[in-house]
């Protein structure tokens, strides 16, 4: 049998791809992964609200070898709701969304001129990454540059 395909445009205003029936494709996957789950959708707005004031004020992705079984027994839910939740409100795994605060810490720490002695490794550790070659990789997926060339174009002396 042939897999359906199913037609995507980009969506401007949303920034997400959509469906012929102008539903986000990320919405309906995850739908459909997610359909035997208890979870609802106002459970859901819920446990993403705790997680973003857990993360802006605990800043725990900072913590290089945080996982999604600490994070979610600090919300005192399942690491699988916790999953569910990342998923099916940003589209992307744990992981990514973790790497996300680091990267925008680690952009605050490259133009702040009270960390101008530091090396960008030392900054990235700070920042909750493991090794250069993670920060440097994961840092130009998001932004599209590397971490000295952002620090080179924003740091105003």
């Amino acid at each position: 049998t042939f897999a359906k395909f199913q037609h995507s445009t980009f969506d401007n205003n949303t920034q997400r791809n959509i469906n012929n029936e102008g539903k986000p494709l990320i919405e309906n996957q995850n739908q459909e992964k997610y359909k035997s789950s208890s979870l609802t959708a106002e459970e859901m707005d819920t446990i993403f609200k705790a997680l973003n004031d857990l993360f802006r004020d605990k800043e725990i992705y900072l913590e290089p070898q945080l996982k999604i079984q600490t994070v979610a027994s600090q919300l005192k839910i399942t690491s699988h709701h916790l999953s569910q939740t990342i998923n099916s409100k940003t589209g992307k795994p744990f992981y990514e969304f973790v790497n996300e605060f680091r990267v925008e810490k680690l952009k605050e720490f490259l133009i702040s001129p009270e960390k101008q002695h530091l090396t960008i490794l030392a900054l990235g550790l700070e920042c909750g990454f493991n090794s250069k070659a993670s920060l440097n990789r994961i840092f130009k997926n998001q932004t599209g540059v590397s971490p000295s060339q952002f620090q080179k174009t924003h740091f105003i002396k």
